[in-house]
């Protein structure tokens, strides 16, 4: 669930969600418009915290699949 949707379905105004977690208004918006795409992890803790979510609710670590050099060199 992305940090909009998590935000809207706790009913939470971005300045509410400011106020909880300690993070700008501004941040938290350009985070959610995709502005800013790689947030620390001290941010992301507080707004997790904030929302009663764990931080890979709001932002899931994806890890690209190995590239077929990578797979060979396992074998």
């Amino acid at each position: 669930m992305s940090l909009k949707n998590t935000r809207l379905a706790k009913k939470l105004t971005q300045e509410q969600l400011e106020e909880r977690s300690g993070v700008g208004q501004s941040l938290i918006s350009a985070l959610e418009n995709g502005k800013v795409q790689s947030p620390s992890w001290d941010t992301v803790c507080r707004l997790a915290r904030a929302l009663d979510v764990s931080p890979e609710a709001l932002f899931p670590v994806t890890v690209p699949p190995p590239s077929p050099a990578t797979e060979e060199s396992l074998a």
